[in-house]
């Protein structure tokens, strides 16, 4: 009796692990969609895809970001994609596009409700410090606009203030 409920629950944990596997597969399948959408700017499919798979958008996201395609990042948006969802390297999108010099990336995110206060708790790293190094003034103004908290501090225990001064751009900040 033991013997055959083994059997049993041996034979359901396959069926699991089978039906979870198809459906990764489907999920990278539909990913690889998106991406051949997103570099090609089709955005009447990509917006198709979107409406059918909304968990999906917020993937997107990230891939939109990268080829930078505009029209495709804010179809997504628009279309429910949460911007603070992706984690790359433990970093939102909020953190990587302070960094970037094209300010259209990081006002859509704020625009859509990103928060400007995600900490990255493992390195303690803030997007308002993402876009002092990088020397992004026009961003800190957009973060600290959107209710970023200045008065935050490094893991190195550096305040805004003290990161800013640092900066070959330091006069733009004072």
């Amino acid at each position: 009796m033991n013997l055959l409920r083994r059997k049993h629950y041996t034979l359901i944990f396959a069926g699991v692990m089978v039906a979870a596997s198809i459906l990764a597969g489907y999920q990278y399948l539909l990913q690889l969609q998106s991406r051949k959408y997103i570099k090609n700017n089709d955005l009447a499919n990509l917006k198709q895809l979107v409406n059918q798979r909304e968990r999906l958008a917020t993937a997107m996201l990230d891939d939109a970001y990268s080829e930078g395609n505009k029209a495709a990042f804010e179809l997504l948006l628009n279309a429910g994609a949460k911007p603070d969802g992706i984690r790359y390297e433990r970093l939102t999108l909020v953190h990587k596009s302070a960094r970037n010099a094209d300010r259209f990336w990081l006002a859509k995110l704020l625009e859509h409700g990103a928060n400007p206060n995600y900490n990255e708790v493992i390195r303690s790293i803030y997007p308002i410090a993402q876009a002092i190094e990088a020397n992004q003034p026009a961003n800190v103004r957009l973060l600290v606009k959107a209710g970023a908290d200045v008065n935050v501090c490094t893991s190195r225990n550096e305040s805004m203030l003290a990161l800013a001064w640092t900066t070959p751009l330091s006069d733009l900040y004072f």
